[in-house]
């Protein structure tokens, strides 16, 4: 029973009152002791954030019984304590009245309407009926926002003497009571276009300096009034400034080019535009690059030198995956299409973003081998320690909390490294495409 105990998992509600969402856990459990009722089409691609309660639940009890080549996926103590809380978080579902439901996720409030209501001896003491109009309209208001549940609001409420019962907070149903924003809603204010000028050491230096440090000894970004949103080391020795306006860029164009000794020791260039690519998943080894074209020339009714082979990665045993550049709207056909004809087979093709991800600090920019980080970072729970070995029951992403502790944002940090939604990833991809041609 002690090893079933550790894998259960806890909701904390200074998330829920706060945040206005469950908090996203790792799951920890695996085969079914009761299995779900309700059984769901595989052809049906409901969204997670448009399906029912039941349906939600069917969904994380397919991922606690999930097996792999007929191996349950997770061991017997965390499967079965698993299928046992959502046995009765069902039942609860089922049976609890709306009050109950409120009480147990928020008892402050239901705990002090109660003391209040023992406060009333007599008609002296009754709360006015036009000022329990004014609360029940910041109710009604409380429940019309996005977040339905304000702590510091329901508190007020509470303290004043309103009853927090169905006959002032009517619950129509639990996914309207907390309202969990989906990652299109966090992400939908898109990352500012960046303006971006490149940096390079000039050729006739025999022992050029790092771009870096001559900025720093040479220009005192606060004093000249110098605005840079961010940097980034390049090719050839060469940094990138990237900055949020034509006229934050131009400002430091000109600091740069009125200090002598940089004018004579850097070169500047405007960044070239590239072709977006895309990618076209596990085509068999020892095809050669002429026959991948001649079929996206085939698939397009265009001719083969449009396209060019950037790259390969590496697939499965036998397979690899081609990367492929070509222009914007050649691209975006092919994207259509979703699927290619090669050697009698389909293969998948995505659109392809250039992004590095080191598996060892999690941090974007870099890949493993080239990392100087000394400590290993989670993927899962971003604490200090092997993704392998992680046994945390919360997703929290690394990326998006030091972006929300060094910029002053607030990204929702539930939710893995690798999430391809997670902002932090978002802000780079949007980075990519400004760098790209799309006209």
């Amino acid at each position: 029973m002690e090893n079933i105990e550790k894998y259960q998992f806890s909701v904390h509600l200074e998330d829920i009152c706060e945040k206005g969402f469950l908090p996203l856990v790792r799951s920890q459990s695996s085969s079914t002791i009761c299995s779900s009722d309700i059984s769901e089409n595989p052809s049906t691609k409901i969204k997670d954030e448009d399906c029912s309660i039941e349906q939600l639940l069917n969904r994380i009890r397919n991922v606690i019984n999930y097996k792999k080549s007929n191996k349950p996926y997770l061991p017997n103590g965390p499967k079965e304590r698993g299928n046992h809380l959502l046995d009765l978080l069902e039942d609860k579902l089922k049976n609890n009245s709306a009050s109950e439901l409120i009480t147990a996720i928020f008892p402050f409030t239901t705990d002090r309407a109660i003391q209040t209501t023992h406060q009333v001896p007599n008609a002296s003491s009754v709360v006015d009926n036009s000022h329990l109009n004014e609360q029940e309209k910041k109710v009604k208001a409380s429940q019309s926002k996005e977040n339905p549940f304000n702590k510091d609001q329901l508190e007020e409420l509470a303290h004043t003497g309103v009853q927090t019962s169905p006959a002032h907070i009517q619950v129509q149903s639990t996914a309207q009571q907390i309202q969990i924003p989906s990652y299109a809603q966090v992400t939908e204010n898109k990352a500012k276009k960046l303006h971006t000028i490149l940096l390079y050491p000039k050729e006739d230096q025999e022992k050029p300096q790092p771009i870096r440090n001559l900025l720093q000894s040479e220009l005192n970004q606060r004093k000249e009034g110098i605005k840079i949103a961010a940097t980034r080391p390049i090719r050839k020795n060469g940094l990138a400034i990237d900055c949020t306006s034509q006229k934050d860029l131009q400002n430091f164009l000109d600091k740069l080019n009125a200090k002598e000794s940089l004018a004579k020791t850097i070169d500047i260039k405007q960044p070239s535009k590239r072709y977006p690519r895309c990618v076209i998943y596990d085509i068999r080894e020892g095809t050669s690059d002429e026959e991948v074209l001649q079929a996206l020339a085939m698939e397009t009714d265009t001719d083969t030198d449009k396209f060019k082979v950037s790259f390969k990665l590496r697939g499965k045993e036998g397979r690899n995956h081609f990367v492929i550049s070509a222009p914007p709207q050649l691209i975006q056909e092919l994207i259509t299409l979703r699927k290619i004809s090669l050697n009698w087979q389909k293969h998948n093709i995505r659109e392809h973003f250039d992004i590095k991800r080191c598996f060892k600090c999690q941090d974007f920019g870099h890949i493993q081998t080239n990392c100087k980080r000394k400590n290993v970072y989670c993927v899962y729970c971003g604490n200090s320690h092997p993704s392998s070995t992680c046994r945390n029951n919360r997703a929290q992403c690394l990326n998006c909390s030091e972006a929300n502790r060094n910029r002053r944002v607030k990204y929702d940090i539930n939710h893995f490294a690798s999430d391809n939604k997670c902002p932090v990833y978002q802000q780079m991809v949007q980075r990519y495409k400004d760098s790209l041609t799309y006209e």
